[in-house]
């Protein structure tokens, strides 16, 4: 069950920032750096946590939001990191379950390769064995059931919109998803605080203190202010995000396979939902992008693209052309589905 953590604030203490000697200084708060910090802090380091902007602010925002438990890494039989996904996703459901909830998924199957309602009943099968303590120690109002392969009626009742040709049914399993992903990020960063870290948003990371060849703190910057503080630490941890590589090469040396620059977005759209099911949806055609649409607080949204193209990743952000592309690619998977730029709240970007 959830560990029971009594209430803490978070305060922007820079006195004692200045004052305090830290076993670790992590730089970036987005959800790594979050975990980072709430994961050392309850293991008894002291710990300062800082960020250039405000927590959760950056490539995190924009995720898809779904907690989900590997299903896609049986796909090649990468088992480490579907292990690694179901045992996060369980720690979600048992430490913050008021704010995570199940989410229903179903995948048409048109008979194409590993999409053929056969070889997905084996995925849905091992899906389940091989998580099988997924429920254990979770809510019951967060545990999740087995799968199973629906035939092209049930498919078409629960998913009225899907493209009928060639429907042979569809995968349906129960994945997680985040109700708001907002105040989970503060949920973390407050029993983290309540730990003992210090966390702290509008200071940047400036350059690495250094005596003797061993690291002894961070030069930072209050941001608010442009008051230039010393952070003492005996180590310094770069939760950076896209920032990380530039870091390392200010600090350090650059180091390429640090990060690899994509961009990858995500479309909010102010458009009914196709199922209540997130929706698991390519176009018709050989190697087409598989799409999640998923019900969200009376929209949709959509995702993810990712492309590695040089303007865009230069951007940072995709070209209207690009978002374009992608509605037309929806509209394709879904026939009846008229999503256009118009419907277009927000286009969650991030590299």
């Amino acid at each position: 069950m959830s560990e029971v953590r009594p209430p803490a604030t978070l305060e922007r203490d820079l006195a004692r920032a200045e004052q305090e000697r830290f076993d670790l200084v992590v730089v970036g708060a987005g959800i790594y750096g979050i975990m980072s910090a709430l994961e050392a802090s309850r293991r008894g380091l002291k710990v300062c946590l800082i960020d250039a902007g405000d927590f959760h602010s950056g490539v995190s925002f924009h995720s898809l939001r779904i907690l989900h438990g590997g299903l896609r890494y049986l796909q090649s039989m990468d088992l480490p990191r579907f292990f690694e996904s179901v045992g996060e996703r369980r720690w979600f459901f048992r430490h913050l379950p008021e704010q995570c909830e199940v989410l229903p998924c179903l995948m048409p199957l048109y008979g194409e390769g590993l999409k053929r309602p056969s070889t997905f009943r084996v995925a849905l099968w091992m899906n389940d064995a091989l998580s099988r303590r997924r429920n254990a120690g979770v809510p019951e109002h967060v545990h999740l059931p087995g799968g199973r392969v629906l035939g092209p009626g049930d498919t078409a009742r629960r998913f009225p919109a899907v493209r009928p040709e060639g429907l042979r049914g569809a995968g349906c399993w129960p994945d997680g998803r985040m109700r708001c992903h907002q105040r989970i990020a503060m949920e973390l960063l407050r029993w983290a605080a309540t730990c003992g870290a210090l966390c702290l948003n509008y200071v940047r990371a400036e350059s690495l203190r250094v005596e003797g060849g061993a690291v002894t703190g961070l030069e930072v910057l209050d941001v608010r202010t442009g008051r230039p503080l010393t952070l003492r630490a005996e180590r310094v941890l770069n939760t950076a995000g896209p920032g990380c590589r530039a870091l390392a090469g200010a600090w350090h040396k650059d180091v390429p396979e640090l990060f690899r620059p994509t961009v990858a977005f995500n479309l909010m759209l102010e458009a009914d939902p196709p199922s209540d099911h997130a929706v698991a949806v390519a176009p018709p055609g050989p190697g087409a992008r598989t799409f999640f649409v998923t019900p969200w607080h009376g929209r949709t949204f959509a995702g993810t693209y990712h492309t590695d193209d040089s303007a865009t990743v230069e951007r940072g952000a995709p070209s209207d052309e690009l978002v374009a592309r992608m509605l037309s690619d929806l509209r394709e998977a879904i026939p009846g589905w008229d999503v256009r730029p118009e419907h277009v709240v927000r286009v969650h970007a991030g590299k």
